[in-house]
Parts: structure tokens; sequence; C-alpha cells
């Protein structure tokens, strides 16, 4: 029931989200610990792989 061009916008804002992603962790990737970061990085594309499912 939604329109075609959804998954465009939404994969365009979860282009802008990685984005911000990796910028905000490169002045943390010092800090943290690597096993987080990747703990994280999962969760976070699962989250989006999710959402790109729903708007179908």
């Amino acid at each position: 029931s939604f329109p075609r061009f959804l998954p465009v916008l939404q994969l365009r804002f979860s282009y802008f989200i990685i984005i911000f992603f990796f910028r905000y962790f490169s002045s943390f990737s010092s800090k943290i610990n690597k096993g987080m970061f990747f703990y994280f990085l999962f969760i976070f594309f699962y989250f989006v792989f999710i959402l790109y499912f729903v708007s179908y």
C-alpha cells in the first residue's frame, strides 16, 4: 500500500544514517572495544534490514 518511491527514500535515509554512524564511531573507535563496535554494527544493519522489508 506504500508508494513505489518509498524504498528509494528509505535507502537514501539509511545511507545518511550509515554516514553519521561511521562519523560518530570514528572518534570513539580508539576508546571502545572492537567487539562492541561490530556488535552495534550488526544490530544497526539488522534494524535497517527490518525497516527495508517492513516498507514492502
